[in-house]
């Protein structure tokens, strides 16, 4: 999976839970986002000026979301890793109504997987009883 994929396939996963509510889509704020495409990502709602998503790029398949409250303060962070072509939440963390952050929840979720990518690997031939991970 690549970059643009994982980018792709989280902002799916938030727009797809918000499909119930009478909120708008998150779609790419060039503006906010900038030179910095392959690195950070900030998406907005249209009409919404307080409610960011922001994606960050941490290196060798880990990501990182962040999301904002009505006052611009960011309120959750989720963690996600790539595994091949499966996309994982790993942890969430959130600030609790008294301002303290809550512990990190471990969650090990698979979210999406790739239908395709670009980098191809070889079959690899294993020897009988060998688990293939």
């Amino acid at each position: 999976m690549d970059i643009d994929q994982a980018f792709e396939l989280i902002l799916e996963h938030y727009n797809g839970q918000f499909k119930n509510e009478k909120s708008k889509p998150y779609k790419l704020n060039e503006r906010f986002t900038g030179n910095e495409f392959n690195y950070k990502r900030v998406y907005t709602r249209e009409g919404d000026d307080w409610h960011w998503l922001t994606i960050t790029n941490k290196g060798e398949g880990q990501f990182m979301a962040t999301f904002t409250d009505e006052k611009g303060k960011i309120t959750d962070w989720h963690f996600y890793s790539v595994k091949g072509n499966e996309l994982i939440l790993s942890d969430k963390e959130r600030v609790e109504k008294d301002g303290r952050l809550s512990f990190k929840h471990q969650i090990n979720k698979k979210i999406a997987e790739a239908k395709h990518t670009i980098i191809n690997e070889p079959n690899k031939h294993r020897k009988r009883g060998e688990i293939s991970l």
